[in-house]
């Protein structure tokens, strides 16, 4: 039931999701991973105090689960409540210094809310400390630190040379390129998202998806006054492939 409340959240029938959610006893084995995927369905929905409401019951039942605690900190940090959750990771980093897989994704999002409020050289610093633990390595991680350096530290120059040497040294460059155009789009930084997907491009000149994403980035910057011609781009991906909607 959980797995198919996360499929439902992740299509968006959120009513349905907390159907099935409901029918778990709160006391049950799984009880407490129920509720955690309630508080994301509340988040969707924008039931934000409600999500923090269900985060904080588990963590004060739970206080060393850091799932619990990312639940509380997504609440807080999508309610815009970063003074709430600047506490809630020290809190956890300070109580649970043994879990340093846990410690490197609160301090994600500790790094997420200190950018939120424009504290951009902590962001940095607070970014690059959870990146020293593995499976904090990832794209979302790399394009957070990217983005607080160029708001508090300079522009493109040391962000692009960061990026770039992260793609060389993963051997995923195509991959992640196309995260981080994606992470570029969703900022609506059409500009970045051109530069990645073109990138590919050069690499991969056949990539469908890669061709698809650009149009998108180029209608996005033709929409902003740029110049830009993502109807050449959309024509070329059906030329080749006429079945792709």
């Amino acid at each position: 039931r959980i797995r198919l409340a996360s499929l439902l959240i992740e299509k968006g029938d959120i009513y349905r999701a907390i159907a099935e959610l409901s029918k778990i006893p709160e006391d049950s084995p799984l009880g407490p991973r129920a509720r955690l995927e309630l508080a994301t369905a509340k988040v969707v929905q924008g039931r934000l105090d409600e999500a923090v409401s269900v985060c904080m019951a588990l963590v004060g039942d739970r206080p060393n689960d850091v799932e619990a605690t990312l639940g509380l900190l997504r609440a807080h940090i999508e309610g815009g409540a970063t003074m709430q959750a600047k506490y809630v990771a020290q809190r956890f980093i300070d109580e649970c210094p043994s879990d340093a897989m846990g410690i490197g994704q609160v301090r994600l999002m500790l790094a997420q809310a200190l950018s939120m409020e424009g504290n951009n050289f902590q962001a940095v610093r607070m970014y690059e400390q959870a990146l020293q633990e593995p499976t904090a390595q990832t794209p979302v991680a790399f394009y957070g630190l990217a983005e607080a350096k160029r708001r508090g530290i300079s522009q493109a120059s040391s962000e692009l040379a960061l990026l770039s040497s992260t793609m060389r040294a993963s051997g995923e460059d195509v991959r992640l390129r196309i995260e981080f155009g994606k992470l570029a789009l969703d900022d609506q930084n059409h500009q970045r998202a051109i530069a990645y997907f073109q990138g590919v491009l050069r690499w991969q000149p056949d990539n469908v998806a890669a061709m698809v994403l650009l149009g998108e980035a180029q209608n996005m910057a033709l929409k902003a006054g740029a110049d830009a011609d993502p109807l050449r781009t959309f024509s070329s991906v059906l030329k080749s492939n006429p079945e792709n909607t």
